[in-house]
């Protein structure tokens, strides 16, 4: 599950400016009149706000795609004909690429996910 680029890039962004805001405070605050630094504490804060809703867009693009992925394993699952034992995720016989299918074996998986659990453990 990859996150939309310009959700990423937008985080990025906003801390870049946000780092940089802090540092200019920085170099310049012992000079700064108390209006001007809380001028230059709201600007701050205005960066820190950006950077914060960078980020809830990140998180809600990274759930969207969650939940398609969700989406996509009920589908496999309810598109079951019930043949065999369960699911097995594994290299082709030939070596020709993965298969996630139904099977009779043993070492079959209740269901998708399971067996795509399965594979991982067995990749570790």
């Amino acid at each position: 599950m990859m996150p939309n680029r310009t959700a990423r890039e937008r985080v990025e962004k906003a801390i870049r400016e946000y780092s940089a805001e802090c540092a200019a405070y920085a170099r310049e605050a012992d000079g700064y009149t108390d209006a001007k630094r809380v001028h230059g504490l709201n600007i701050i804060g205005g960066c820190l706000a950006e950077v914060g809703d960078a980020i809830d867009a990140l998180v809600a693009e990274v759930r969207e795609e969650a939940g398609a992925d969700t989406k996509r394993l009920d589908f496999i699952q309810a598109s079951s004909l019930g043949y065999g034992r369960g699911w097995v995720f594994r290299l082709s016989v030939n070596g020709r690429g993965m298969r996630l299918h139904e099977t009779r074996r043993d070492d079959a998986s209740a269901g998708v996910r399971e067996a795509i659990d399965a594979a991982i453990r067995a990749k570790r």
